[in-house]
């Protein structure tokens, strides 16, 4: 994750206390730094396996957003991991940039929190990229 922070997103990922995921066995949950274009944040990262729910969550938010293929890319992943600040106030743009490292490493969607589309990680970027320039 620290290589694709650095790499692709420009930025840098560091732990923030706790467990630290290995692809193997990824702990429950894990704290995390992450920092991109002038803006940093703690982000809880949370990892369970995938539930009957998450695959219906997935193919309802493929319908809304037009998605196609995105639903059969989640169905694909084992684990869905989940990502909350843990800081106050951080804004929705950097959380975004936060799911589409993990979705870089994991290989995944993004499903947003108003669950309105999946999304891959260019998508999620560009949407990033847009809240960012709202502010």
């Amino acid at each position: 994750m620290k290589a694709h922070a650095t790499k692709w997103f420009g930025g840098g990922l560091d732990s923030a206390g706790g467990p630290v995921f290995a692809a193997e066995t990824p702990a429950d949950v894990a704290l995390v730094r992450f920092a991109v274009r002038g803006a940093s944040a703690t982000f809880q990262i949370r990892v369970r396996r995938v539930t009957t729910d998450d695959l219906a969550a997935a193919n309802r938010a493929e319908a809304r957003g037009n998605a196609f293929g995105m639903a059969s890319l989640a169905a694909r992943c084992s684990h869905v991991w989940s990502v909350e600040g843990a800081d106050q106030g951080i804004p929705p743009w950097l959380l975004l940039e936060c799911c589409a490292l993990l979705a870089s490493v994991a290989l995944g969607p993004v499903l947003p929190p108003d669950e309105d589309t999946l999304m891959g990680v260019r998508s999620a970027r560009e949407r990033a990229e847009k809240l960012r320039n709202l502010v």
